[in-house]
């Protein structure tokens, strides 16, 4: 074994034990571990979620005017709003306590909608992490260049 071959495997070895020790890469195994753990918990409160639906609820007032010139205010009325295909749908609520579940419901959709983001966020950086402490290939730049093809000018 020639000392230039054992110097190269070494220095191999050296950087091999360097990049799994972390030292050589911004992240450690904690890292990971702690991501994995967010995500557990995230898992774990969208499992509670129950009752969902997208959308709103608004109070409507109606106002009219008496014959002596007064006006007279009705409501309030609930009225739950969602879009569809595009459009806008309608329906009128029954009461308060029924507006009150709809709320309620749309706020779990909300929250669903909250912590579907953040699970995608770390599940990409968990996913980073794992392609670097594998020693990823870094992204190479295109070389090839796409064929044009020409034009005839037919008169």
């Amino acid at each position: 074994m020639s000392p230039l071959f054992f110097w190269s495997s070494k220095c191999s070895i050296i950087y091999y034990i360097y990049r799994i020790q972390g030292e050589g890469s911004k992240h450690t195994m904690s890292d990971l571990e702690e991501l994995k753990q967010q995500r557990d918990e995230i898992l774990t409160e969208l499992a509670g979620l129950d009752e969902m639906r997208r959308g709103s609820v608004v109070e409507q007032f109606v106002e009219s005017t008496r014959k002596d010139g007064s006006t007279v205010r009705r409501g309030p009325y609930f009225l739950y709003s969602y879009k569809e295909k595009g459009k806008t749908v309608s329906q009128r609520l029954k009461d308060a306590e029924e507006a009150d579940l709809y709320r309620h419901q749309i706020q779990s959709f909300r929250r669903f909608q909250e912590l579907t983001s953040q699970l995608r966020k770390l599940g990409e950086k968990i996913s980073g992490l794992a392609v670097g402490q594998r020693g990823g290939k870094k992204t190479s730049r295109r070389t090839s260049r796409s064929k044009r093809t020409r034009r005839s000018s037919g008169s």
